[in-house]
């Protein structure tokens, strides 16, 4: 672990631990970066929700196509519901 913490703050260009009597303290530096990958790991998570919400609504559309229209063939939907759909169904 010390290895690759040396090889992280070799990256960065600036210690992220003082290190007294074999403690590690944070320096200010490493709590402003620790805000920073918070930032970016919370941005991560809403892109991840994001998606998922898509997945959803297409699922939900799809489902919802299912009940109006009974026949397993896209070919049967309107065209101009076809035309409007954004999923590329091969069989359409």
């Amino acid at each position: 672990m010390s290895r690759l913490l040396a090889d992280f703050e070799a990256k960065v260009r600036f210690a992220l631990f003082e290190r007294r009597q074999g403690c590690l303290l944070p320096t200010v530096d490493a709590h402003t970066l620790q805000d920073e990958v918070e930032h970016a790991f919370f941005g991560f998570e809403r892109v991840a929700q994001a998606a998922a919400q898509i997945r959803a609504q297409r699922r939900g559309v799809v489902r919802v196509l299912r009940r109006i229209f009974a026949p397993t063939s896209c070919r049967a939907w309107p065209r101009r519901l076809r035309a409007s759909t954004k999923a590329s169904i091969s069989n359409c």
